[in-house]
């Protein structure tokens, strides 16, 4: 007999990396491998233990993101394999996954804690204002809070509502998984939530981990029982037999063009690409149906626009089925709108029907390092947007239009695909951020589920009993990019310069955005913490 490990390390995504270039690489767990990982253990009866290894570089930069693993590890379960979980230290993350197994390891001089869940934020307002930077927003939505962070100095009221509820939610629906493990009570669980910490040997003797061992104890022990370590050499892509079905996974901001890395917004998919592989799909006769995976907090609206109306081409000829992950918003929610049934995670974070502009001037910061700007123009709106002068009361009155305009769409867009009208959807847009639970009960998606409930929906409208499950996009890195990269060394700082946010910030500059501060900022937030 055999068993098998799963290694959670590095930073959650859905899909393989999307840039084909030469740069810093990144570790990357990847939802797609596990997935495919899943279904080769089901058909394998000589392994009979999965060993999953928390390290202490997995990163998941949003609860979805986790509720998307526990499922796939809730079905490995199911297929009646002894599910083992091990790490140092049990926390958020450990507490809840571990739910998902049968056997729960901590090392013997580990701890266990669960402190609830936090949302920090940083702001610069008061650091442009010290350098002489004047931002200008523009929006629609008392909820639109991705320009937060240079409009205020800390929450304002509306964001810091919509803030506490997705965390209640969230919090929630951690208890609730994690009170199917038998051992929790609510006494105990109210203590964690309250800052108890456990040691290893009270987390045993509370019955809340199985056995307090070190990684190398448990596979000693299993190599004495003539256990070997299976290894998956080889990934495909692909799982699974009969009708072919399509995985289409969206992961990053959306912005106009083609593909790239981004300062302040980090992984963007071009709207060019997107459509492109969109076309495939459409055009392929193989593929039946599409399951459109979405992770994003949005973006451009002209971007946005061009994929959904390439999904509305594909939903016309084929079955679309959309599966929001650990996020679908703004932008995000735009492109989710063509889907014949749209399903989100519990704890998916969709929504925020809302539009914003930014307008930054430097001139003044430009000044005070010694570099003077002129201009000379023909026409008087020549330089409209420039970030080298203050905006004119009839260009405020233009964004502002713009703004308005873009707003308008974007209700009427939601309303015909949720069958609402205009007013109704105002009443739950104005920007505001909903949990996949609370968008179900204002009918801005159809069904609480994963990829999978999805993947098993496309089926049955088929009519399918087995599918074969292939995962796109692909992108190929040339062979001379991958013999560089796996030489090169993390550096976040470079990945980071001050150069490549100047260019981030006047990409931005002026344009429509239909967008979130996790896709905002997100990458100089880090930058400052390291």
């Amino acid at each position: 007999m055999k068993y098998l490990v799963i290694a959670l390390k590095g930073t959650y995504c859905e899909i393989g990396g999307q840039l084909q270039s030469i740069g810093v690489p990144k570790k990357l767990f990847r939802l797609d491998r596990l997935m495919e990982l899943g279904a080769w253990v089901s058909r394998r009866k000589s392994i009979a233990n999965v060993l999953v290894i928390r390290h202490q570089d997995f990163h998941a930069p949003a609860f979805g993101a986790l509720e998307s693993i526990h499922a796939v590890l809730r079905g490995m379960a199911g297929q009646q394999k002894e599910l083992w979980y091990y790490a140092t230290e049990y926390d958020l993350v450990d507490i809840y996954l571990s739910g998902a197994c049968t056997h729960r390891i901590i090392h013997p001089l580990g701890t266990l804690c669960l402190r609830g869940l936090a949302w920090q934020q940083l702001f610069f307002k008061e650091m442009l204002d010290k350098h002489g930077v004047e931002v200008d927003v523009f929006r629609r939505g008392s909820y639109k809070s991705a320009a937060d962070p240079f409009r205020c100095t800390t929450f304002d009221q509306y964001n810091r509502e919509q803030i506490e509820r997705l965390l209640e939610v969230m919090v929630q629906t951690l208890s609730s998984e994690i009170m199917k493990v038998s051992a929790y009570s609510q006494q105990i669980l109210d203590s964690l939530l309250q800052g108890a910490t456990l040691t290893a040997a009270d987390a045993v003797a509370k019955q809340l981990v199985t056995e307090a061992l070190s990684e190398h104890e448990l596979r000693n022990r299993w190599k004495q029982d003539k256990l070997s370590e299976a290894v998956k050499k080889r990934y495909r892509g692909h799982f699974g037999s009969g009708m072919r079905i399509a995985v289409l996974v969206f992961e990053g901001s959306i912005v106009d063009g083609s593909n790239r890395e981004d300062a302040l917004m980090g992984q963007c998919i071009g709207d060019d690409f997107m459509v492109k592989q969109i076309r495939k799909l459409r055009e392929n006769k193989r593929i039946k149906g599409v399951v459109f995976r979405i992770n994003s907090g949005g973006g451009s609206a002209t971007a946005s626009e061009s994929i959904q109306r390439e999904l509305r081409f594909l939903s016309a000829e084929k079955p679309l089925v959309v599966s929001i992950g650990p996020m679908a918003a703004s932008g995000g929610y735009w492109i989710s709108t063509p889907g014949q049934r749209v399903f989100a995670q519990a704890t998916s974070v969709t929504g925020s029907i809302g539009v914003i502009m930014l307008h930054m001037n430097i001139r003044k910061p430009l000044q005070n390092l010694g570099l003077g700007s002129e201009t000379v123009k023909q026409g008087e709106f020549a330089d409209f947007g420039s970030a080298l002068r203050s905006l004119s009361p009839t260009e405020r009155d233009v964004l502002e239009q713009m703004v308005d305009y873009y707003y308008q769409e974007f209700l009427k867009l939601v309303g015909n695909a949720r069958s609402m009208s205009p007013e109704q959807v105002h009443a739950y847009a104005e920007g505001r951020l909903w949990t996949g639970t609370d968008a179900l009960k204002r009918g801005l998606v159809d069904e609480i589920g994963g990829l999978e409930e999805a993947l098993t929906h496309l089926r049955r409208a088929l009519k399918a009993e087995t599918s074969r499950i292939t995962f796109h996009p692909v992108v190929k890195q040339p062979w001379l990019a991958r013999m560089i990269n796996s030489n090169m060394e993390k550096d976040a700082v470079a990945a980071s310069s001050a150069q490549a946010i100047l260019k981030s910030c006047c990409m931005v500059q002026g344009r429509p955005l239909l967008i979130e501060p996790f896709c905002l900022g997100a990458r100089y937030t880090t930058l400052l913490r390291d």
